[in-house]
Protein backbone atom coordinates (compact mmCIF):
# COMPACT_ATOMS: atom_id res chain seq x y z
CA UNK A 1 0.00 0.00 0.00
CA UNK A 2 2.80 2.38 0.87
CA UNK A 3 4.41 1.72 -2.54
CA UNK A 4 1.14 2.62 -4.26
CA UNK A 5 1.00 5.82 -2.27
CA UNK A 6 4.60 6.70 -3.26
CA UNK A 7 3.60 6.43 -6.92
CA UNK A 8 0.41 8.47 -6.37
CA UNK A 9 -1.88 5.51 -6.98
CA UNK A 10 -5.20 5.71 -5.17
CA UNK A 11 -5.72 3.02 -2.54
CA UNK A 12 -9.15 1.71 -1.62
CA UNK A 13 -9.28 -0.77 1.25
CA UNK A 14 -12.40 -2.81 1.92
CA UNK A 15 -13.06 -4.17 5.40
CA UNK A 16 -15.68 -6.92 5.21
CA UNK A 17 -15.62 -8.02 8.86
CA UNK A 18 -14.65 -6.60 12.22
CA UNK A 19 -11.11 -7.94 12.35
CA UNK A 20 -10.59 -6.29 15.74
CA UNK A 21 -13.17 -8.35 17.60
CA UNK A 22 -13.19 -11.94 16.36
CA UNK A 23 -14.28 -14.64 18.79
CA UNK A 24 -11.95 -17.51 19.68
CA UNK A 25 -14.30 -19.94 17.91
CA UNK A 26 -13.83 -18.18 14.57
CA UNK A 27 -11.44 -20.08 12.25
CA UNK A 28 -9.65 -16.76 11.54
CA UNK A 29 -9.12 -15.94 15.24
CA UNK A 30 -5.57 -17.30 15.40
CA UNK A 31 -4.55 -14.87 12.67
CA UNK A 32 -6.58 -11.79 13.65
CA UNK A 33 -6.21 -11.90 17.44
CA UNK A 34 -2.68 -10.51 17.37
CA UNK A 35 -1.60 -6.97 18.16
CA UNK A 36 0.59 -6.82 15.06
CA UNK A 37 -2.41 -7.56 12.83
CA UNK A 38 -4.52 -4.93 14.58
CA UNK A 39 -1.68 -2.44 14.06
CA UNK A 40 -1.56 -3.35 10.35
CA UNK A 41 -5.32 -2.93 9.97
CA UNK A 42 -5.11 0.45 11.72
CA UNK A 43 -2.27 1.51 9.42
CA UNK A 44 -4.18 0.42 6.31
CA UNK A 45 -7.21 2.42 7.45
CA UNK A 46 -5.09 5.53 7.96
CA UNK A 47 -3.06 5.46 4.73
CA UNK A 48 -5.79 4.29 2.34
CA UNK A 49 -7.48 7.06 0.37
CA UNK A 50 -10.80 5.51 1.30
CA UNK A 51 -11.90 2.55 3.40
CA UNK A 52 -15.17 0.93 2.39
CA UNK A 53 -17.31 -1.07 4.80
CA UNK A 54 -20.78 -2.57 4.42
CA UNK A 55 -22.31 -1.40 7.72
CA UNK A 56 -22.40 1.69 9.91
CA UNK A 57 -21.41 -0.47 12.89
CA UNK A 58 -18.17 -1.50 11.21
CA UNK A 59 -17.52 2.11 10.17
CA UNK A 60 -17.82 3.16 13.82
CA UNK A 61 -15.39 0.45 14.96
CA UNK A 62 -12.76 1.63 12.47
CA UNK A 63 -13.33 5.33 13.17
CA UNK A 64 -13.07 4.75 16.94
CA UNK A 65 -9.64 3.19 16.35
CA UNK A 66 -8.47 5.51 13.54
CA UNK A 67 -10.44 8.79 13.66
CA UNK A 68 -8.59 10.20 10.63
CA UNK A 69 -9.55 7.33 8.32
CA UNK A 70 -11.78 8.19 5.37
CA UNK A 71 -14.44 5.52 5.94
CA UNK A 72 -17.44 5.18 3.64
CA UNK A 73 -20.37 2.83 4.13
CA UNK A 74 -21.16 1.03 0.88
CA UNK A 75 -24.02 -1.38 1.56
CA UNK A 76 -23.64 -4.82 0.06
CA UNK A 77 -25.40 -4.81 -3.25
CA UNK A 78 -26.69 -7.53 -5.49
CA UNK A 79 -26.83 -7.12 -9.23
CA UNK A 80 -30.22 -8.76 -9.67
CA UNK A 81 -29.71 -8.82 -13.42
CA UNK A 82 -27.20 -11.63 -12.89
CA UNK A 83 -29.89 -14.12 -11.91
CA UNK A 84 -33.59 -14.74 -11.52
CA UNK A 85 -35.02 -13.07 -8.39
CA UNK A 86 -38.79 -13.29 -8.96
CA UNK A 87 -40.74 -14.41 -5.91
CA UNK A 88 -41.94 -17.94 -6.41
CA UNK A 89 -45.67 -18.49 -6.79
CA UNK A 90 -45.21 -22.22 -6.19
CA UNK A 91 -46.30 -23.65 -2.84
CA UNK A 92 -43.52 -23.46 -0.27
CA UNK A 93 -41.76 -26.73 0.48
CA UNK A 94 -41.87 -28.13 4.01
CA UNK A 95 -38.30 -27.03 4.39
CA UNK A 96 -36.27 -24.96 6.82
CA UNK A 97 -33.18 -23.45 5.27
CA UNK A 98 -30.23 -22.61 7.49
CA UNK A 99 -27.16 -20.93 6.06
CA UNK A 100 -23.86 -19.54 7.21
CA UNK A 101 -20.14 -20.17 7.22
CA UNK A 102 -17.76 -21.89 9.61
CA UNK A 103 -17.15 -18.66 11.51
CA UNK A 104 -20.63 -19.11 13.01
CA UNK A 105 -20.01 -22.35 14.94
CA UNK A 106 -20.68 -20.70 18.30
CA UNK A 107 -23.71 -18.85 16.90
CA UNK A 108 -25.28 -22.07 15.67
CA UNK A 109 -24.34 -24.05 18.78
CA UNK A 110 -26.57 -21.84 20.93
CA UNK A 111 -29.60 -22.87 18.83
CA UNK A 112 -28.59 -26.52 18.30
CA UNK A 113 -31.04 -28.04 20.81
CA UNK A 114 -33.94 -25.95 19.51
CA UNK A 115 -33.21 -26.86 15.89
CA UNK A 116 -32.96 -30.58 16.73
CA UNK A 117 -36.20 -30.38 18.74
CA UNK A 118 -38.05 -28.65 15.88
CA UNK A 119 -36.96 -31.37 13.48
CA UNK A 120 -38.23 -34.01 15.94
CA UNK A 121 -41.57 -32.20 16.34
CA UNK A 122 -42.01 -31.82 12.57
CA UNK A 123 -40.77 -35.05 10.95
CA UNK A 124 -42.39 -34.06 7.64
CA UNK A 125 -39.97 -31.10 7.34
CA UNK A 126 -36.47 -31.13 5.89
CA UNK A 127 -33.59 -29.03 7.13
CA UNK A 128 -31.53 -27.75 4.20
CA UNK A 129 -28.14 -26.54 5.41
CA UNK A 130 -26.06 -24.32 3.15
CA UNK A 131 -22.41 -23.66 3.90
CA UNK A 132 -21.25 -24.80 7.32
CA UNK A 133 -22.03 -28.40 8.34
CA UNK A 134 -21.28 -28.90 12.05
CA UNK A 135 -21.06 -32.44 13.44
CA UNK A 136 -24.18 -32.03 15.60
CA UNK A 137 -26.34 -32.02 12.45
CA UNK A 138 -25.82 -35.81 12.39
CA UNK A 139 -28.30 -35.99 15.28
CA UNK A 140 -31.03 -35.17 12.75
CA UNK A 141 -32.30 -38.22 10.81
CA UNK A 142 -30.67 -38.49 7.36
CA UNK A 143 -34.03 -38.36 5.55
CA UNK A 144 -34.69 -34.96 7.16
CA UNK A 145 -31.49 -33.19 6.21
CA UNK A 146 -29.92 -31.93 2.99
CA UNK A 147 -26.44 -30.43 2.66
CA UNK A 148 -25.44 -27.72 0.20
CA UNK A 149 -22.12 -25.98 -0.35
CA UNK A 150 -21.68 -22.27 -0.93
CA UNK A 151 -21.00 -21.36 -4.55
CA UNK A 152 -20.67 -18.16 -6.48
CA UNK A 153 -23.33 -15.52 -5.77
CA UNK A 154 -25.61 -16.25 -8.78
CA UNK A 155 -25.61 -20.00 -8.00
CA UNK A 156 -26.20 -19.29 -4.32
CA UNK A 157 -29.31 -17.20 -5.02
CA UNK A 158 -30.58 -19.63 -7.64
CA UNK A 159 -30.28 -22.43 -5.09
CA UNK A 160 -32.18 -20.38 -2.52
CA UNK A 161 -34.97 -19.77 -5.02
CA UNK A 162 -35.11 -23.43 -6.08
CA UNK A 163 -35.27 -24.70 -2.50
CA UNK A 164 -38.29 -22.46 -1.88
CA UNK A 165 -38.27 -22.95 1.94
CA UNK A 166 -41.12 -22.05 4.25
CA UNK A 167 -38.59 -20.81 6.81
CA UNK A 168 -35.04 -19.48 6.55
CA UNK A 169 -32.83 -19.00 9.58
CA UNK A 170 -29.38 -17.50 9.98
CA UNK A 171 -28.56 -18.00 13.69
CA UNK A 172 -26.34 -15.25 15.11
CA UNK A 173 -25.38 -14.36 18.65
CA UNK A 174 -25.68 -10.73 19.67
CA UNK A 175 -22.05 -9.60 19.81
CA UNK A 176 -19.90 -6.83 18.35
CA UNK A 177 -18.53 -8.99 15.54
CA UNK A 178 -22.02 -9.99 14.32
CA UNK A 179 -23.45 -6.49 14.78
CA UNK A 180 -20.86 -5.29 12.23
CA UNK A 181 -22.06 -7.75 9.58
CA UNK A 182 -24.51 -6.81 6.86
CA UNK A 183 -27.98 -8.32 6.84
CA UNK A 184 -27.68 -9.62 3.30
CA UNK A 185 -28.99 -13.17 2.95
Amino acid sequence: IEACKRFNKPVIADFDDNGFNIGDDNPAAEFYKRDVIHACLDRIAVIADVVTVSTQGLAEVILNRTPNANVKVVPNAIDDKMFHMDISTLPREKRILMRGGGSHDKDWLKYKDGIIQIMQLYPDYKLSVMGFHPDWLRQIPAHQIEYYQFNDIPTYYSTLMELNPKIMIVPLLDNEFNRCKSAIA
